[in-house]
């Protein structure tokens, strides 16, 4: 099977084609990098938003660590503070969601600028 033209000048036309086709490939790739890196940045705040929630639900588990020790109402007194530690788990894994679903759509609109103008 022959890949090119055996006559020189059609030959260089489809080798000029092929490589206008790379470089054009090459061009969206960069684009399409570029692309998914801004919409990946949407992460940035639930990375924050699970930051703080772990934050928040270690500072009150001390808390109610601190308390329990407490003669007579130490249980009374950490119960709360451990119900508030549970909310922070749970705004935890609000935060790691939304990072999460972040970089779902990150890696499908790189995905889709690289393919339409390629494909």
């Amino acid at each position: 099977m022959v890949w090119y033209a055996e006559l020189g000048a059609r030959r260089t036309w489809q080798l000029l084609a092929d490589l206008a086709m790379l470089l054009w490939a090459a061009v969206w790739w960069e684009v399409a990098g570029a692309a998914r890196a801004l919409v990946a940045t949407l992460g940035a705040p639930g990375r924050g938003l699970a930051d703080v929630g772990g934050r928040l639900s270690a500072a009150l588990r001390d808390g109610a660590g601190a308390v329990d020790g407490t003669p007579l109402l130490g249980e009374l007194l950490a119960a709360p503070l451990l119900a508030v530690a549970n909310a922070g788990d749970g705004v935890t894994d609000v935060g790691l969601a939304q990072e999460a679903a972040a970089l779902a759509l990150a890696t499908t609109t790189g995905r889709v600028v690289l393919l339409v103008p390629v494909l």
